[in-house]
């Protein structure tokens, strides 16, 4: 059995034995599970873009084709490409989200952040990338700025991939 059909087999067999009110503990579990899941997705889309994929397919681009066929808006496709990219440089941070250490959307913002740095000319200062997790009250702060800009910080990234 193929590992996809495997996956689709314990999500009916979850969805079947899970009845009444999660506890706690499953629902955070649940969450480190989807999140995991969110982290294979990225890492398969942007192997998919390297590929050629979506241009043996027929589609203008990867975010195109993940439009058309993931039922995704172009944003959360353009994301999704972005993080499996920048997860390419950032080995801690891709092991800790497929671990569950840190969730998707603190996994997001890092890569957002550390796309925004590689875009900054060189002016004689080394910028270095964050190496772990900011604190949370950072991370509030980055996610209050994305979330006025719909989640997407950079004019590049809104584009680069499409």
């Amino acid at each position: 059995m193929e590992p996809i059909a495997l996956l689709e087999a314990a999500i009916a067999e979850y969805r079947e034995a899970s009845a009444g009110a999660p506890s706690p503990q499953e629902l955070r579990r649940l969450r480190a599970a989807m999140d995991s899941l969110e982290e294979s997705f990225c890492s398969k889309a942007r192997m998919f873009q390297l590929s050629g994929g979506h241009l043996a397919e027929g589609a203008v681009s990867v975010v195109a084709w993940l439009r058309n066929n993931c039922k995704m808006s172009g944003t959360s496709a353009a994301d999704r490409v972005c993080v499996g990219k920048e997860l390419e440089s950032l080995p801690r941070i891709a092991q800790a989200l497929a671990s569950g250490e840190i969730g998707y959307q603190s996994t997001a913002v890092l890569c957002h952040l550390r796309e925004q740095l590689d875009e900054k000319p060189s002016s004689g200062c080394s910028v270095a990338t964050p190496a772990v997790p900011p604190t949370p009250t950072a991370s509030a702060a980055m996610r209050s700025r994305t979330s006025s800009a719909g989640g997407c910080t950079s004019a590049r990234w809104r584009t680069a991939c499409t």
